[in-house]
């Protein structure tokens, strides 16, 4: 598929009977030594196994074993009926997963897990714990305009349709240790999310507040005091700004409140003892 490979040893042995209406699968198929990269998401997953026997119900009990090449595994089992209106139904656990290999994101995770529907295109459900994030602000990743290109509806509409991409509703618990850091921010996190949508679209709600941290502003270093970001949801990822930031100079204490959105902030000076924005500014 486009920007994705799925490579390994695979065996089948696989017979059907009955009718077209009713199948009768018999058999087994098998995957050793699998290899899966997503080049356009960054993630990549190594050591699969799979497991698929028929059983005389004509369902298949699947196990399915995988690793992220760090020591993190995770585990799969259940059963894949293709005659059902859900034909996977499979039931696992993360432990210290980290798939992603990108030199902007980086998070380790453990939970339950529960794929459920079509084949190509799953309907997965999970509560995480990440143990460890790191979100690097790379410069490269934000300076200067992103390039465009016009393309008609028609191939705008294939372009849509060409990645499958899996629903999703997944809870997860931040309890800290999620890192953000670059173009003069150095912090530490902690929250509560919920994504739903797409793995390719996600929706995102909830909230992340500071733990620690400090910014670098006009050649002074802010220390974090407070507040936190909140997503809304929807497509576009766009987290609302409530953060209060401050730095003590000796005759007063600057303080910079950040409002509005991550996409169009607001930034507005106070101080101890109150002064003008231009005073404290200077």
């Amino acid at each position: 598929m486009p920007d994705q490979d799925l490579s390994g040893l695979a065996s089948l042995d696989l017979s059907v009977g009955g009718s077209i209406k009713a199948p009768v699968f018999s058999g087994g198929a098998y995957l050793a030594a699998g290899r899966y990269e997503d080049r356009d998401m960054g993630v990549l997953l190594t050591d699969i196994s799979l497991e698929a026997g028929a059983e005389k119900d004509g369902q298949a009990h699947v196990v399915l074993a995988l690793a992220d090449g760090k020591g993190g595994t995770a585990g799969l089992e259940g059963r894949f009926n293709p005659t059902s209106a859900t034909p996977l139904n499979l039931r696992g656990q993360l432990k210290h997963l980290a798939p992603l290999h990108r030199d902007d994101l980086d998070l380790t995770v453990t939970g339950l897990l529960h794929v459920q529907g079509a084949l190509l295109s799953p309907a997965i459900t999970s509560r995480l714990l990440v143990e460890r994030g790191e979100i690097n602000l790379l410069s490269s990743l934000v300076q200067g305009a992103p390039a465009t290109l016009e393309i008609s509806e028609e191939h705008a509409a294939d372009a849509a349709t060409a990645r499958v991409s899996p629903a999703c509703d997944i809870q997860v618990e931040i309890p800290r240790y999620l890192f953000i850091r670059g173009r003069g921010l150095d912090s530490e996190w902690q929250g509560d999310l919920r994504v739903s949508g797409t793995l390719a679209q996600p929706e995102i709600k909830g909230k992340l507040s500071p733990v620690r941290g400090t910014f670098d502003l006009l050649s002074r270093t802010f220390t974090f005091d407070g507040g936190d970001i909140e997503f809304a949801g929807g497509t576009k990822i766009n987290p609302g700004l409530n953060l209060k930031m401050i730095y003590d100079a000796p005759n007063l204490t600057a303080i910079v409140l950040a409002r509005g959105t991550a996409a169009k902030p607001e930034i507005k000076l106070e101080s101890k003892p109150p002064l003008p924005q231009d005073e404290v500014l200077a």
